[in-house]
């Protein structure tokens, strides 16, 4: 959990990520790994507490931002003043619109909601991903399903307030369906090792028959 709070910090620090909405994507995806992890449920009304709170974040360190000499501020500290002058409402309309025609993509959407739509079920529905295997990783990677959770709410918050739009989520999605189906191919592998009795050989098991 630590590293992904520093990987927050570093997200949003003036002249390092300097990224409005990485950080606000950041904090509801290390929350809700963190109450998984922990047993805790997580709900909307909890998901939307700990949105604000990354943006409350965001908003600190852009106000420090400001308070550099105008040489020195990136666009965090810039959108401050912006919005210290009335003069925001513009950008956000950009911003805003960039974000909505990647959600209109006909080659990127699709791709991304059919990735997205796999990882759901895998995780609200593991049984029914594949004979057993994917529940198995989850019972014996109790991490994996909490990060998968975890991930999946930062890709959807971070797609909705960056301009990038999609292309957050696409990420998160290319990165946590690989690691699904990696589950899904060596489990098996490993649980038969586990269940093999030493020197429970096929040779053996076959001179025991005959």
């Amino acid at each position: 959990m630590a590293s992904g709070v520093v990987a927050m910090l570093l997200a949003g620090w003036p002249g390092v990520g300097s990224d409005f909405g990485g950080v606000i994507a950041f904090v509801p995806g290390i929350a809700v790994t963190a109450l998984l992890v922990a047993g805790r449920k997580v709900s909307l009304l909890k998901l939307a507490g700990f949105c604000v709170l990354g943006g409350v974040a965001v908003s600190v360190i852009a106000v420090l931002d400001h308070l550099r000499p105008p040489a020195a501020q990136t666009h965090l500290g810039r959108f401050v003043g912006m919005v210290l002058d009335g003069t925001f409402l513009p950008m956000i309309a950009r911003k805003l619109g960039a974000m909505l025609n990647t959600l209109l993509s006909p080659n990127l959407m699709p791709i991304v909601m059919a990735g997205l739509i796999f990882l759901i079920f895998a995780v609200l529905r593991p049984g029914k991903v594949s004979a057993g295997v994917v529940p198995l990783a989850f019972e014996r990677l109790p991490m994996l399903r909490a990060g998968l959770l975890g991930a999946l709410a930062s890709g959807v918050v971070g797609m909705l307030v960056n301009d990038s739009g999609t292309a957050v989520l696409s990420m998160v999605v290319a990165l946590a369906v690989p690691l699904v189906l990696h589950a899904g191919v060596r489990l098996p592998e490993l649980a038969g090792q586990e269940e093999e009795p030493p020197g429970d050989t096929v040779g053996e098991r076959v001179a025991t028959k005959i």
